[in-house]
């Protein structure tokens, strides 16, 4: 596995791992390829958000341009989920990650490597936090794996009033 620094963290080097995955500084055209391929249940979490007329184009642009670290995860070069972290106030950041379907085909290199990205991003921010719609199993199932704790149910939350969990996770100082 490749080291990132706090050096590099700031200034990423992609890290190229096995079966042509790879975790790459985000550009504009990542979010233009992910947002036409984005998984059910990240569009219906950013509808729940948003509205129901929210574009996944402009979200993604957004999370690329205004996040203060944004990665793109790539199998073969092509996009399959952005992820990143945007800080809220000194130490506290928000953290997302918006994904294809692909990433089931690479879920055991993602889980093999993930703790490590969260680690890479918990750097300068003490507390990493957000919120997750109640209905997206898949993203709460990993970020529990992740030791992220649910701290509240926010219910009849965003532009439909649907129910999310927030979450959050403190840094670990060894």
């Amino acid at each position: 596995m490749q080291s990132v620094t706090a050096d590099s963290i700031s200034k990423p080097e992609p890290a190229r791992y096995s079966s042509g995955v790879a975790v790459r500084p985000a550009v504009q055209a990542d979010a233009l390829s992910l947002a036409k391929e984005l998984r059910v249940e990240d569009v219906n979490e950013m509808r729940a958000l948003f509205g129901p007329d929210a574009s996944m184009t402009v979200i993604l642009q957004r999370q690329v341009m205004e996040s203060d670290l944004s990665f793109t995860i790539t199998k073969n070069e092509h996009p399959v989920a952005i992820f990143g972290i945007k800080q809220i106030v000194p130490n506290v950041a928000g953290i997302g990650l918006l994904s294809s379907p692909l990433l089931k085909e690479i879920k055991f290199t993602l889980c093999r490597h993930s703790k490590h990205w969260v680690e890479q991003l918990h750097h300068n921010n003490d507390l990493l936090l957000n919120i997750v719609h109640c209905d997206n199993s898949v993203h709460i199932q990993w970020l529990s794996w992740l030791g992220f704790t649910f701290v509240n149910k926010l219910e009849g939350f965003g532009a439909n009033g649907e129910d999310f969990y927030e979450f959050s996770k403190l840094k670990v100082n060894n």
